[in-house]
């Protein structure tokens, strides 16, 4: 306990001095976690929802790590694949120019169990990340991993290193190194990347640029075999139009060839995407277009098969690049099989929402609900949100098929101007 202790102060100095170095002037860039006004910190922590007989809500006790709802929400979250549930408590600092200089997670009966300082160079770049997580033992096991930027005198990274090892046994660290090398005109030309050491690179990414000093070419190689040698891995080719737009872009992989070619046209509403997927033999696999409306601040992509079937789109609007709602679609075929011996899409075919956002405008969701192929409700999520005069928001309720189950509380401390 002491030693989690001691952690802490340590954690706590070191982001007070990279405030303090920080003295050049920079332009103010918002908080992520706050984005309105000159956020100095933000808490948060979140309780069960208790609700009487007359409709009633007050918070109960702490949401823990061990409880059901929570196990079963991060569970849900990692088959939906979107980011997990928020942890019960949270700790977020910042220096004045909105960078975030820590970030703690609290288990409930507060005990710290990660930990994240960035360290700043006077120009605002990130030179040192300190990333614990403190698992419960005795003594503490705490696993760190550290990173340590270099820049040129122009703001590029020249090297990053990377140390992941146990505070008791740091002798025993894994260790790993990226080098980008630029040209006279400052363009990026080559990535070395190690492990181990910083003599035998395991990967190697060279970058091809035109006249006009658009890239058209990364050649990308790994080490592999015995004896080792570095042989081709990923090689991607671009193409621009006159005014200097990409439109075309080639993904090859070694044997495979051609695994994905994704095109790019402009109109005067917008512009479309179209990616093709190919399996070896150039067999195309599937096809996604987005197409993107500048009048209405509206993207819709489609999804397609192999066969050209339609089988998912999604609706999305915007407003000054903040999601205001999105509707996700899918399309459900009956299969048949083919005279390759594989299954093929038959129209027709049963369309229904499988997912819907809606945030409100302070661009926080207020209404999250999924769905099943067959259209069956499979968890339906709404919130309620307190905000202060900053328009950040200071309580939220989360309901689960109209039921409140959780209330996060967020303080949040501002900058004196």
């Amino acid at each position: 306990m002491k030693y989690i202790k001691y952690l802490t102060i340590v954690i706590v100095a070191l982001a007070m001095l990279s405030f303090i170095s920080n003295r050049k002037e920079r332009k103010m860039k918002p908080a992520d976690k706050a984005p309105w006004g000159h956020v100095q910190w933000v808490k948060e922590i979140t309780y069960h929802a208790v609700e009487d007989s007359s409709g009633n809500i007050s918070k109960g006790d702490i949401v823990s790590d061990t409880d059901y709802d929570r196990m079963e929400e991060i569970k849900s979250d990692m088959q939906r694949k979107i980011p997990s549930s928020e942890p019960p408590i949270q700790l977020w600092i910042y220096d004045g120019y909105g960078n975030e200089i820590q970030n703690d997670k609290f288990h409930a009966n507060g005990m710290l169990y990660n930990g994240k300082v960035h360290i700043y160079d006077e120009n605002g770049d990130v030179k040192e990340v300190i990333d614990s997580a403190i698992r419960n033992a005795m003594p503490p096991n705490i696993q760190i991993q550290q990173y340590i930027y270099k820049y040129d005198i122009s703001g590029k990274i020249l090297v990053q290193n990377k140390w992941d090892y146990n505070a008791l046994n740091r002798d025993n660290s894994k260790f790993s190194r990226e080098m980008n090398f630029y040209d006279s005109l400052g363009k990026l030309r080559e990535t070395m990347n190690f492990e181990r050491d910083t003599i035998n690179p395991v990967s190697i990414i060279w970058k091809t640029y035109n006249e006009k000093g658009k890239v058209v070419e990364t050649d990308e190689r790994k080490r592999e075999g015995n004896p080792p040698q570095m042989v081709p891995f990923e090689k991607n080719d671009f193409w621009y139009d006159s005014k200097g737009r990409l439109y075309d872009k080639a993904t090859y992989h070694p044997q495979a060839g051609l695994v994905k070619d994704e095109k790019t046209t402009y109109d005067s509403s917008g512009k479309t995407i179209t990616t093709y997927s190919y399996a070896p033999g150039r067999v195309l696999t599937g096809t996604v277009v987005k197409r993107i409306f500048k009048s209405t601040n509206t993207t819709q992509e489609d999804t397609y098969d192999g066969d050209g079937f339609l089988t998912e789109y999604t609706i999305a609007h915007d407003s000054a690049k903040h999601l205001m709602d999105k509707g996700v679609f899918h399309i459900t075929y009956r299969k048949v099989m083919g005279a390759d011996r594989r299954y093929h899409n038959s129209a027709p075919g049963d369309t229904v929402m499988v997912h819907h956002i809606i945030n409100d405008n302070h661009f926080n969701t207020v209404v999250d609900d999924n769905f099943s192929n067959n259209g069956k409700p499979v968890s339906q999520k709404s919130y309620q949100y307190t905000y202060d005069d900053t328009g950040n928001w200071t309580a939220k309720i989360q309901f689960n098929n109209d039921r409140a189950v959780k209330i996060t509380e967020r303080e949040i401390g501002y900058f004196k101007e």
